[in-house]
């Protein structure tokens, strides 16, 4: 038998990107109708260039049919789909995969995917007993995904608001989706949710020109749009917060006022599978299709990275990042934890993110989400307003402003709308934990669970791992973790960021 053919021609009828030119494109033009329907598959950009003005207009929701497999259905609301169309909404968004199939019925959503949903086919054995599939970097499905769901994410009454983690809760735990164990699925989605809310703000919503080339403003936000769409509005005095780290003169100058005049842009995100692919440049390639990035696994310091542009001018110079690091360990609570900051350094790495010959690079942003904090603890702690050590701050060669996200809850996030929700979460951090464990596949029979433990001896702390072969008690004194199960309460904290860095 031959071998499946799986080759999909992606982005040939795309305009080439001049990433050396001295006339660089405007962030506006890279995010316009017209470059998201030339990106990805020829389909869209062919019927694009041979349909009328109003289909040109209208090639958003023409994906939306095409991604859905509607035909000639009524559009319905993004709950009343099926669940292989959520998936799908999602799948164009978010890069994650599927486990092998133990089932025909796992194996098909997977199938279906691809033969109905425009997932893409990467490999497949013969007669396809193993396939591998993805969904590629495509802005226009993307931005059909996002366009269809924002209506319906925030409504009122909640009874008919929509949300991807529901759906992920019902269904992660008994289908073969992968959602990683670092939780940089889950932070994704998050960061995903607030770029989608702040799109939305009326303030955010310039009118938009007839040229389908420079209509790209819509879906632009600003920095402080992002952030306060991110963070509940009870912690907004984020914004007024001072750098944990500076170059030059930039110690006294407020988040809000460093990125006054930077702009976000991605509607997915995108898995790299180098080490070398964080640099200024390749963020710029992201900027110029609206991706931001999963790191490589094994990737030291942060796991997701999303691209920030100082002005509108496509320049290497001028590309900057949100970094964020997810713990998913309840090890990391509500104390910030300054090791994991010092972590993410843009001067580190082979090639770093900011070369050694860029003396004053733009700022950066870095986050921690330690989605697993225990919930009646939650905080969102930052870097003081005021420096209150009579002590000199280290200068180092870049400057940073430093977010510890404690807990993943509407105390935590601004894009979380309820407990209903708070309690999705909850499900999908715990079932992406323990997705790989083979105990979990037994789900009735006590007896059988602790047999399968009694054959993994020394695996876990857990009594049938150990009942056996000796009498041990795990010590449970929460000392042991050090400071990072430190009781600070549910308001803002404040920490000197001389000491921390010390």
């Amino acid at each position: 038998m031959y071998a499946p053919i799986v080759a999909t021609p992606l982005d040939v009828l795309a305009d080439r990107f001049p990433i050396y030119s001295k006339e660089p494109w405007t962030l506006k033009r890279a995010a316009s109708t017209y470059r998201m329907a030339h990106l990805g598959r020829p389909l869209f950009a062919a019927m694009y260039e041979q349909g009328s003005a109003e289909f040109k207009k209208n090639i958003v929701d023409f994906a939306v049919v095409k991604l859905l497999a509607l035909g000639d259905e009524v559009r319905p609301e993004p709950r009343k789909l099926k669940y292989i169309q959520k998936l799908a909404l999602l799948a164009v968004r978010l890069p994650f995969n599927f486990r092998t199939a133990s089932s025909s019925t796992a194996a098909d959503v997977e199938r279906k995917l691809v033969s109905d949903h425009l997932r893409l086919l990467l490999y497949a054995d013969v007669g396809f007993a193993r396939v591998v599939t993805a969904s590629a970097s495509e802005p226009l499905l993307a931005e059909a995904s996002c366009s269809y769901t924002i209506p319906y994410r925030w409504k009122n009454p909640p009874s008919e608001r929509f949300d991807f983690y529901s759906m992920l809760a019902e269904r992660v735990s008994s289908s073969q989706l992968d959602l990683g164990t670092r939780g940089e699925m889950l932070g994704a989605k998050i960061t995903l949710d607030a770029r989608d809310r702040a799109v939305a703000a009326p303030s955010a919503a310039p009118a938009c020109p007839q040229d389908l080339r420079e209509d790209g403003a819509s879906r632009l936000s600003t920095v402080v749009q992002y952030l306060r769409a991110l963070i509940p509005t009870q912690y907004h005095a984020t914004l007024d917060s001072l750098p944990a780290s500076y170059v030059d003169d930039e110690q006294d100058t407020p988040l809000e006022d460093a990125f006054k005049d930077g702009f976000v842009y991605f509607n997915h995100y995108v898995k790299v599978d180098s080490f070398d692919a964080i640099t200024q440049e390749f963020l710029l390639l992201g900027l110029t299709r609206g991706a931001a990035l999963v790191c490589a696994d094994g990737q030291n310091g942060f796991d997701l990275v999303i691209p920030i542009l100082i002005g509108d001018k496509l320049e290497k110079s001028k590309v900057t990042a949100i970094f964020i690091q997810v713990k998913t360990s309840t090890r990391f609570g509500n104390t910030l934890h300054g090791p994991l900051f010092h972590c993410i350094n843009p001067r580190d790495g082979t090639p770093p993110f900011f070369l050694e010959a860029m003396q004053k690079p733009p700022p950066i942003i870095r986050m921690i989400f330690a989605l697993a904090a225990p919930a009646q603890k939650l905080s969102v702690l930052v870097r003081p307003q005021t420096r209150s050590s009579s002590r000199p701050s280290k200068q180092s060669g870049f400057t940073a402003y430093d977010i510890w996200f404690s807990g993943a809850s509407r105390e935590t996030f601004g894009v979380i709308q309820s407990e209903a929700e708070e309690k999705s979460i909850a499900t999908i951090l715990s079932t992406m934990r323990e997705q790989r464990d083979v105990i979990h596949a037994y789900t009735e029979d006590k007896t059988v669970r602790a047999a399968v433990r009694q054959m993994q001896p020394l695996a876990s702390s857990e009594d049938d791992y150990t009942a056996d072969w000796v009498d041990y008690t795990p010590t449970n004194d929460a000392s042991i973790h050090g400071a990072d199960h430190e009781d600070k309460g549910s308001a803002m904290v404040v920490e000197d960021s001389v000491d921390v860095q010390e």
